[in-house]
């Protein structure tokens, strides 16, 4: 069985309105396509990256008003038939703070890569993609990587190990060494 639990083959679709129905969770619940997919609680090493990158994406935000980070458990609706939880997100032009469901697309997505590398690397890699976010980066605790993807349909890829840096955001430089350290 995979790591993140999707619905079985012929099951039937589920609508966004019996999405938005589900009782809340602390469960990584996502509807794709239609289909509802629910992610185990990622580990440790995946939780203490993301505290610390998004420590330094709200301190960057805080210095550039109305910009905004946050992170998940957060509902980004890309379609009707598609509501996702990235990892991270940060709109440069701020969000709506008592949203429930966040229609405005970001300027940047992150995923700290856990246990389904391929959800992280293909199937949100399209969905973000195909929603027009900008900038996507997909870290890696393993290989203590960045790959940072942005253009249409994200064919420029850059792999960073040692620092990180963003035309997008301005003054920011992301020590990864220091990210992935233990």
């Amino acid at each position: 069985m995979s790591e993140a639990l999707q619905a079985t083959e012929g099951a039937p679709l589920l609508s966004e309105d019996a999405f938005l129905a589900l009782p809340e969770s602390v469960t990584k619940t996502e509807l794709v396509h239609g289909e509802l997919i629910v992610s185990p609680a990622p580990h440790w090493r995946h939780q203490r990256i993301s505290g610390r990158l998004f420590r330094q994406l709200a301190a960057w935000c805080d210095e550039n008003p109305p910009a905004e980070a946050g992170y998940a458990p957060l509902d980004l609706r890309l379609a009707s038939d598609r509501i996702v939880q990235p990892d991270l997100a940060l709109w440069l032009d701020g969000v709506d703070p008592d949203a429930t469901v966040i229609d405005v697309r970001p300027d940047l997505v992150v995923e700290v890569i856990s246990t389904n590398r391929a959800h992280d690397r293909v199937t949100k890699r399209l969905l973000y993609a195909d929603a027009g976010i900008p900038e996507y980066w997909i870290l890696d605790p393993q290989l203590r990587r960045v790959e940072r993807l942005t253009g249409p349909g994200y064919q420029q890829v850059e792999v960073l190990t040692g620092s990180l840096a963003s035309e997008m955001l301005p003054g920011l430089s992301l020590d990864l060494v220091a990210l992935f350290a233990d």
